[in-house]
Parts: C-alpha cells; structure tokens; sequence
C-alpha cells in the first residue's frame, strides 16, 4: 500500500524541482510516506487520491481557495460558460472590468484594480507601486507575503528576520545581495519598533496582514495608519488570506481603517487562480509610471470564477454559518482533547480555526489515526460551507481516535509514528 501513496510522490521527486510547487501541499510536513500527495478528483469536501483512497478534508481546502466547497456546480459552470467562449484573446474579457467594478462598489475608499493570479504576484505589484508613488525603496513587514526578492531580502545579510513574521529558516538563494536593507520586518502588535523604523529608515510602504490568527484589531490599525501617513509612506493590507473568508470582502472593512492599498485572493475565486489589488486615489497617476504587465493576467477564466463567487457570497452570506462551524470546531475538538487527559492548544479566528494537542507526538498519533479512518487534519482547518453537514461525524471520529490512542503506552505511541513523523521543511509558517 505504500508503495502505491508514495508512486506520484516519488514521481514528482523525479521531475519537478523542489517535489511540489506549493510549500503548503507537501506531504513531508504531515505524515511522510502516508499523507496523499496527489488527487485525481476533488467535490464538496471530498478528495479521491491518485491510489484510490477517499479523504474528507478537514484540513486546507485547497489552502484556504474553495470556500464552497470543490467543484462547486455554480461557479463551475460561470467558468464553463467563458470558457467556451473563449478565455484569451487579443484584446481583453469584458469580464475583467466587470470584476473591477464590484470590487470598487464593496470598497467605497477605493480608486483602482489591478489583477494577477497569485498572492505573491498582486503583492509584489503592490509594492513596486508604493515605491513608485513615494521614490522610497525600504518596505517594513508583519506577516506573510509570499516568495518574490523584496520580501526574502529581509533575511538577507545573514540575518533571519523573517522569523519575526513567523518563518523562520526560510532560505535567500540567489536573491541579490543588493536588496540588503530594502526589507525589514516587525512583530505584529509592535508599534514602537515600527515607529522606529519609520523614523530610522527611507519606508516606502508598510504592508500587514490584517487578520490570521486573531480579529481585527481596530485600534491596533488606526495606530499603524497614523504613524504609516505621518512617516509619508504607504499602508498595504495584505488580506490574501482573511479576505472573503469572515466577512464579505475585507476584514479591514469592519474597523474603519482604509489602506492606501489592498491585496486580495485564495477564496475570491474559489480555487480558481485571481488575486486583486485596490489602490486608494493617490495612485491614479502611477500606473503608467512603471512598467507591471503579463499575458495571463488577462486570461479569463479567473475574472469568472472570481465574478460568480462573490456573487454566491452577496446572495447567500455564508460567513455567519462559517464561523458558527469553526467555532464549533474549536470549542468541540478542545473539549475532546482536555476530556482524555490532554492539553489543548486553540488559536485562530473562527473561520480559520487551530486545534493541536500541546503533545507533538501524540498530536502526530492522532493525525495518523484519523488519516486511517479518511479524515485529513493536521490541525487547522480552512472552513467551507459544507463542514457543518460533516461535524457530528467528524467530531465522533475524532473522539474515538483520541480514545484509542489512551490504550496504548508511550512507547507504543512513539513506535506507532516512528516512520511518519512530519519534517520540518524552511519558510514553514509557525502555526500559533
């Protein structure tokens, strides 16, 4: 059997650089040698693997992208429909203007879109465009924003500054030398250090997650925003992740607090590749100022998907219904965990909820367990719409797992997992 999870797995070891192309995806950091690797079909929450086997994902669906669910129908045939209209073209899809303006009725403080297919792209935008407006070069960072030279050059000069961000180890490679003391990071929360920074150093832009592992905090940001426009730099909300995932849209957009410019993606289409990001007015002469073009940024497909599925949000407003279920999630699987002896570890808002065991062997063990039973979980979970439905079956299984574990010693436990204990790869984001 093993041999048969491990074939696409050790195939991709043969051909594709690095194994996998998402950090986030690779079966090393779960259970290596058990967790699938590759899936040949995906519906609802239900993935079907390349050796055959059927899983409920109570883990990252699709990394947080599928909000409804995989495949959902609705979406799925917007798509379907662009598609055979044709999804490139020498001149561009009506449907590109049309996403811009629903995103700009949504955000009243808004002047201009700009569209990419990634996270790491539509912030790397972002940035180029905050220095273009302030002739500034230095950027200052608290969270995660993806893989391109501005941003890993703060773990440039020997230096690991991005563990301040919470990825520590992550490696710099071939990024120039020259970017040394272009990128500095800072802990969220920490207003002097950034204020420190704003007055030390030449900051073009500032750019924060809004919410990961907590809510917004509104006076955190009207903090930030206050030294950010003294200091004559750009704030950026980086809401690639918290976006369209507890509330329509942003999560800056219950405190009152604008940006100057936001980025946007993973559950803005459902899994379909679109990110967007928004500019205040001050950046309606800039964007001919620097030159930020590519094909696939036009293709069709995306603006789509990303069309349909905000439409599907306005219509349905699943974020109550999704926070009630991570909720659940937290509150069900803790009392579990403490019930049979353990301690629990729970973090995260409730639309992205974490639930560990404050035992990484045993929390190991139960993973595995559950991975016997076709429940993926590794601890945190990207909640959908159609979690709810599962819960009670979830949460059984999950119990009896724990249970089963209570029979066995320490040292049965430790043999259980010997081989499939998770590997810690560089640039793993710490889970909190």
């Amino acid at each position: 059997m093993q041999s048969e999870i491990e074939s696409y797995f050790e195939r991709a070891d043969a051909c594709i650089g690095g194994q996998v192309h998402l950090l986030s995806k690779h079966p090393k950091l779960y259970l290596p040698g058990l967790w699938p690797s590759h899936y040949e079909s995906a519906k609802g929450i239900e993935i079907l693997d390349t050796s055959g086997r059927n899983f409920l994902d109570f883990s990252n669906m699709g990394v947080g992208a599928c909000l409804f669910g995989y495949g959902d129908e609705e979406i799925d045939n917007s798509v379907i429909d662009c598609i055979k209209k044709g999804v490139s073209a020498s001149i561009s899809a009506r449907e590109e203007v049309e996403l811009a303006e629903l995103l700009l009725e949504i955000h009243s403080w808004a002047s201009k879109v700009r569209f990419a297919r990634t996270g790491g792209e539509i912030n790397a935008v972002a940035i180029r465009l905050a220095r273009a407006l302030t002739g500034k070069s230095a950027v200052a960072v608290s969270g995660y924003h993806g893989w391109h030279d501005w941003y890993l050059s703060a773990n440039l000069a020997g230096g690991d500054g991005l563990q301040k961000v919470h990825i520590p180890g992550i490696g710099t490679n071939g990024v120039p030398e020259t970017l040394v003391d272009t990128c500095y990071a800072f802990y969220e929360g920490d207003l002097s250090s950034l204020e420190a920074l704003l007055r030390e150093k030449e900051i073009a832009a500032v750019i924060i997650e809004v919410s990961r592992y907590k809510p917004a905090d509104s006076d955190y940001l009207h903090a930030v925003k206050k030294l950010v426009v003294e200091a004559g730099a750009v704030l950026i909300f980086d809401e690639c992740t918290s976006g369209f995932r507890s509330r329509l849209a942003g999560c800056h957009l219950s405190t009152g607090v604008s940006p100057h410019i936001c980025s946007y993606g993973k559950a803005m289409g459902n899994g379909y590749a679109i990110t967007a990001a928004l500019f205040s007015q001050d950046f309606d002469d800039q964007f001919d100022s620097s030159f930020i073009s590519s094909t696939f940024w036009t293709e069709r497909v995306g603006f789509a998907a990303a069309k349909a599925s905000i439409a599907k949000m306005i219509r349905v407003e699943p974020f109550g219904d999704i926070a009630e279920t991570g909720k659940s999630m937290k509150e069900t699987l803790a009392s579990i965990v403490n019930g049979n002896g353990y301690n629990s570890i729970v973090a995260g808002v409730d639309a992205l909820p974490l639930v560990r065991i404050d035992n990484e062997i045993v929390h190991t063990a139960l993973v595995k367990k559950l991975l016997e039973k076709g429940i993926l979980f590794s601890g945190q979970v990207y909640v959908s719409t159609l979690h709810g439905s599962y819960l009670d079956y979830f949460f059984e299984e999950f119990e009896r797992s724990l249970r089963e574990l209570n029979v066995l010693s320490k040292t049965e436990i430790e043999r259980y997992v010997e081989h499939n204990v998770p590997q810690p790869l560089f640039g793993r984001l710490n889970q909190r």
